[in-house]
């Protein structure tokens, strides 16, 4: 894990400090979590599995899994879109179960975050190529947030930011330059 957010900490250096950035996932989101964070002003969202699932994924024999849900185990599939309707899947007991441990993986990583409202907890509630390590069996946000620590760590020393905290603009021109 510590090589990974290394990559990622020296990566996210050379974009910032880039005259032409190129879009870099997931530097790009990280960047927009941190200025989200920085405006109190910014909308806040919060993911939730159960009003707003982005991605299913299904195999060839029908079995339908929530992004995130270890897709090679057949005990984590919702069902079969072949012998089940997606409604039916959608509500049950499966679903309920991958559901409630997004929510448990969120709470144990995001209500004590600074970063929860600006991040929406989505990366760790269904992704979990995010995780790289687990706490009693519940995977932790080590490398986001760490990441994302050292983002407006950067923005913060590199003059960026007002006294606010907020990203510095700077005064119109004078004079039209298209003129």
């Amino acid at each position: 894990m510590p090589e990974i957010v290394s990559a990622l900490n020296g990566l996210a250096d050379l974009w910032l400090g880039s005259d032409h950035p190129v879009q870099v996932s997931p530097l790009d989101d990280q960047l927009q979590i941190v200025l989200r964070h920085l405006d109190p002003k910014a909308p806040r969202s919060y993911f939730n599995q159960r009003e707003w699932l982005p991605v299913i994924v299904v195999n060839t024999p029908g079995d339908v899994y929530a992004y995130g849900d270890p897709y090679e185990d057949l005990r984590a599939s919702l069902g079969n879109i072949f012998t089940t309707p997606l409604g039916e899947l959608l509500s049950g007991p499966r679903f309920d179960a991958s559901a409630r441990a997004a929510e448990t993986r969120m709470a144990a990583n995001c209500l004590n975050c600074e970063y929860f409202g600006a991040c929406s907890g989505a990366a760790i509630a269904s992704n979990r190529d995010n995780v790289h390590t687990e706490v009693d069996g519940i995977g932790v946000c080590d490398v986001d947030r760490a990441v994302l620590r050292h983002i407006e760590d950067r923005l913060r020393s590199s003059g960026v930011l007002d006294g606010d905290g907020r990203v510095a603009t700077s005064p119109a021109p004078a004079a039209d330059p298209v003129a």
